[in-house]
Order: C-alpha cells, then structure tokens, then sequence
C-alpha cells in the first residue's frame, strides 16, 4: 500500500483593501500575496462540436484541432485575432468504408516545418476494422497519404524533430450482434518519416513506413501478476492490455496502459521495451457520496489509471507526471453490453459478499453513505478467494509524480484538487452534466490530461480537469512534494467538459508567449490561453 501526505489547497482570492479607505487614512491597505505560480488569460475561444485535441503548425501558424465530426484549421495570428480559416474531414479520405461514421481521434503537426499533419481515425467497427492515419497538407487540407496502423488509435505523438510517429492503438473490446466478445491487440504504430523532405514528398508515404510495437517479451511475462488484468483475459493477458496515452523522454517513449493501471518504457535506440510499471493503489481521501455536498471524509485505495502523461526533467533527472483520470469498462451489477465490465457500486458488492465484511465494517454502504462508489469488481483479492479484501476506486483524483528509472511513486498531490473546489467554486464541485456532487460515485474531478511548462528554476504542471471542466496548475518543483497552486474553473465561463490541452512554446508560435490551447468537449469550446509568468 502506498501512502503520501495530503496537501492542503491554495486560495483563489486574495484580500484587497478600500482604496478610499486607505487614502483617507482609516485603514492600512493590505498588501497582496506575490503570485508565484503561472497564470491563464483568454485571448481567443471558438465553437466547435465534440472540440478535442489540437496541434499547431509553425509553417502555417494554423491550429487544428478536433471535433465530432472534422478539424477545425485556426488562424493563430497575433491572438485576440486568430480567425477560423476552414474544417476539414480527413475521414472522408481514409480509404474506409462508410466514412461518415468515422471519429477523428488525434492530430499532430510536423515540428519540422514541412507544412505536414497527421490525423487518426477510427472507423464506427473498431474492433474487426483497423484505424488509419492520414496526412494532409496544412496549408490546405488536402489529403497526401493514408496508411493503416492499429485497432482503436486514440491519441499520437510526433518525435521533436520530425522524423517518426508513434500512436497509441487501445484495442478495446467490443460484443458483435451475435453477442461475441471481440478483443483485438493493444498496440503502438511507429511511421518513420526521415525520408521525406517536403510535403509534396508524403505523397509516396506507403505501409512500408509503419511498423508494430507490441506489448511483449520477458518483462511483461515478469509483471503481468501485479498488472490489472480482467479475469477473462487472464489466458489472453497481452489481448487486455490498451495503450492509452504517449509522452516521450530523451529516447524512450513512455506509454500508459490506463485501463490496466501502468505505464511502460520502450528504448527507441535499441528497439526493445525497458519496463512496465504497474501503479498499485494510492490510499486517498475522497468524497464518496453524491448526496451530501462537497464533503471529502472518506478513505479508499484508488487505482491512479492514468490517461495522459509528461516528461519533466529536474537537476538531471526525469520523471513522469500523470492526470489520474480512472476508467472503467463497464457495470456488473446491472443490464450492460460491456465486452468485459469491470465497475459495481460498494453497496452491491457488500450484499453479494464480494467484498470482505472487514473492509467494509465502520463504512455506512447506503447511497448516504459510500455505498454509491464505483469499485473495481476484480482488484485488491489479496488472498485469492474471490473476495476483495481492500476495495478501489476508479482515479485517484489527483496529479502524480513518478521516477522514470523505477516507476515508484514520489509524490501526489493528494486531495488537493477536490478540497480546493470545494472551498472556493462548490456549485461546481465534481459536477457532472451540470449537476454538482453526481461525479463524487466514480472519478471525482477526474484529472484527464496534463502538460509541463518551465518557469525560471520552476517546473509546473497545467492539468485538465473534466469535472466540470478546469484547469488546475501544480508545482512539480520538487517531484515528491507536488503542490497544486490554483485552478481556473473554466465552467464559470461556460466551458465544460474534458479539457485536452496543448502547449505551444513562445519561440513556436507569433504572440511571442507560451499559449495553452484547451479543447472542451462538453460545451464544444476552444479556448485559446496566454500564459502570464509570475
């Protein structure tokens, strides 16, 4: 079991005195706390339906960014005037059949400045037909090449200097109209593309430029008995595993597996896997209940699933931050189509007694209690009976820091986010669909993605969170204390909903600062940031 101390929360307001008070002498005027951390300033938002991921173009100074049914192309400009040029469906292009009902999942951009992007689709069949990535021009639009690469491609990453792409294919299971349980592989797709010097040279981009990496060999065999495996798969194990999200540092390319709670390591040099790093549990102080308000008493272990990561370095060393995010495949204790669930409420599990009477004796297990919290159904049978004897929640809730070398555990921050939210925004607190307090029975604020940013001899940490939609920024300064510093609650704007965000470096873009670009899949907003250094 892993502990770490809880972090008390950063205020949002700070105490400012009447000016005339002050000038006629009554009062001393207070002075203002320094801020010390990175601030947000919106200087530009569009509308776009399902808004996802983004990447810019610095041959272009365009900004794509997904949606439900395109790509959005935006003019960045000078900021306050960055225009909407055009969409674009890269779909339409992909050689699949019924297009139409294809979902646009990732963009990148080419850091070379060859004019190229990339983007992943997935067809309405993702688990019988594989997806593809598309490259098109950025200046406009037009498709160059399609390649396929794996099943269920949810998110990409182009190297720094252009010269390879990695995606990350989940492969996640599906039930066919027979009632048939397909499960394809979980895998990454590698594209090299140093052969091509220009944009119009990626239009001889074939198949022979992709290759497979698939989670295998001698240190998966090692750690699968600690990996979260579903019992079903537990024949099949590599057929479970669903490579999520994807960072890179120095020449590794580091990988989540969120659905299995771990993260891997893969050498590019040497073209072979490093490690796997299964996450464990992280005991946490939550609110469990979504009838009681913002109230943060209850202590679980949660499985931190990490959908997104960074790569931080700090005196020479590196390490991976995670958004916590949690995920869950589906529900045993009701109706579900779900290819392999995994989820039940504690109060179910205590009355079908699959949970220990002892973990769950000082605990009230009614919805106006803990009763309502979503459980994995399959972790913490420590003795192998069939019966959990310590219950974990989906999504620790919180930002964590990692060594890259061992994958322990350095820091977390706690219950930070939830208490900070609670205290100064509660009619949003863990607000699901506008209804406060509803997303406390799963993930909580549910920190979905995160990007570092360094400020002077400070490193910080820009994580997006879904409920309702915010963006909490953490000092990973010193990886075993991170300390979350404020949160912008975007929904007091309007902007709800999973919030992908995406950094754009001063030197890279025209306003001449660092820009946060986040994509607010709820609300169908895509807000443009300057960050404001302290």
């Amino acid at each position: 079991m892993i502990r770490h101390r809880f972090l008390s929360s950063i205020g949002l307001s700070f105490a400012a005195a009447s000016v005339s008070l002050a000038q006629a002498g009554k009062v001393e005027p207070e002075s203002t706390p320094e801020i010390t951390w990175p601030t947000l300033v919106e200087i530009a938002r569009f509308s776009h339906e399902g808004a996802g991921s983004s990447a810019y173009d610095i041959a272009t100074n365009m900004l794509f960014a997904t949606g439900t049914k395109d790509i959005a192309m935006i003019h960045l400009g000078q900021g306050p005037d960055a225009a909407l040029v055009r969409t674009l469906n890269p779909a339409l292009e992909s050689g699949l059949d019924a297009p139409d009902t294809a979902t646009i999942t990732s963009v990148v951009c080419d850091p070379r400045g060859r004019g190229v992007a990339m983007a992943t689709v997935v067809p309405k069949d993702k688990a019988t037909v594989p997806g593809r990535a598309v490259f098109f021009e950025t200046r406009t639009g037009k498709t160059l090449a399609s390649v396929t690469v794996g099943f269920d491609p949810v998110s990409a990453l182009m190297t720094f200097g252009g010269g390879n792409v990695f995606i990350a294919n989940r492969g996640a299971a599906a039930v066919s109209d027979r009632g048939l349980v397909i499960d394809p592989p979980g895998t990454v797709t590698w594209i090299g593309l140093d052969g091509f010097d220009d944009a119009n040279a990626f239009r001889a981009l074939d198949q022979s430029a992709v290759s497979t990496i698939s989670p295998n060999g001698p240190l998966l065999t090692k750690t699968l008995p600690e990996m979260r495996i579903h019992p079903d798969m537990q024949a099949t194990p590599s057929f479970d595993l669903e490579p999520t999200g994807l960072a890179m540092g120095g020449n590794w390319l580091c990988i989540t597996f969120q659905a299995n709670n771990c993260i891997g390591t893969f050498d590019l040099i040497k073209k072979q896997w490093r490690a796997f790093f299964p996450l464990g549990a992280i005991e946490q102080r939550i609110d469990a209940c979504a009838q009681d308000g913002p109230n943060i008493s209850d202590e679980f272990q949660t499985l931190p699933m990490p959908r997104d990561l960074a790569i931080m370095s700090s005196r020479g060393d590196m390490f991976i931050v995670t958004a916590n995010a949690g995920a869950k495949r589906g529900r045993i204790d009701r109706d579900t189509d779900a290819a392999h669930p995994d989820a039940a409420t504690l109060g179910w599990l205590a009355l079908s007694k699959k949970v220990s009477e002892a973990s769950t004796a000082d605990g009230d297990l009614t919805y106006e209690g803990s009763g309502g919290l979503d459980i994995s159904t399959f972790t913490g049978d420590v003795d192998g009976d069939g019966v959990i004897d310590h219950p974990s929640a989906f999504g620790s809730r919180s930002l964590s820091v990692w060594d890259v070398m061992s994958g322990q555990l350095l820091g977390d921050t706690g219950a930070a986010i939830e208490k900070h939210i609670a205290k100064h925004a509660p009619t949003f607190f863990n607000a699901n669909h506008g209804r406060p307090d509803v997303g406390s029975l799963d993930y909580g604020p549910r920190p979905v993605s995160v990007v570092a940013v360094k400020v002077g001899r400070s490193r910080f940490a820009f994580t997006g969170l879904e409920r309702p939609g915010a963006i909490a920024i953490v000092d990973v300064s010193t990886p075993s204390a991170p300390e979350l510093s404020d949160i912008l609650i975007a929904a007091e704007h309007g902007d709800t909903g999973l919030p992908t965000l995406t950094l754009i470096a001063a030197k890279d873009n025209p306003t001449g600062e660092d820009v946060l670009i986040a994509g607010y899949a709820g609300s169908g907003t895509v807000v443009i940031y300057r960050i404001v250094m302290p």
